[in-house]
């Protein structure tokens, strides 16, 4: 049993999926923006659900890849001061 946990917790630093729900002002391309800055982090994703309201848009992610990636990709987005909402 020791040795599955190691295994498991092995795998989960390797490869972790997250969902990703970022909102920000409309214009055009900023889908495809978002997707370009995951692939230059090394995560894989599949797009989601996607609205728009007004003058905003919200797009929804689902996201492989490993912890490093995944944090530097988070930290990226924190600091981003075009993104009105980033839920991780």
């Amino acid at each position: 049993m020791y040795t599955f946990t190691k295994i498991e917790t092995w795998i989960d630093r390797i490869n972790r999926v997250h969902t990703y729900k970022i909102t920000c002002p409309y214009r055009e391309n900023v889908f495809e923006h978002f997707e370009e800055m995951m692939k230059q982090h090394k995560l894989s994703f599949k797009r989601g659900a996607q609205c728009r309201d007004k003058q905003t848009v919200t797009g929804i992610w689902e996201a492989e890849g490993h912890k490093n990636e995944h944090d530097e990709f988070i930290h990226k987005m924190l600091n981003d001061v075009t993104i009105e909402r980033f839920e991780f």
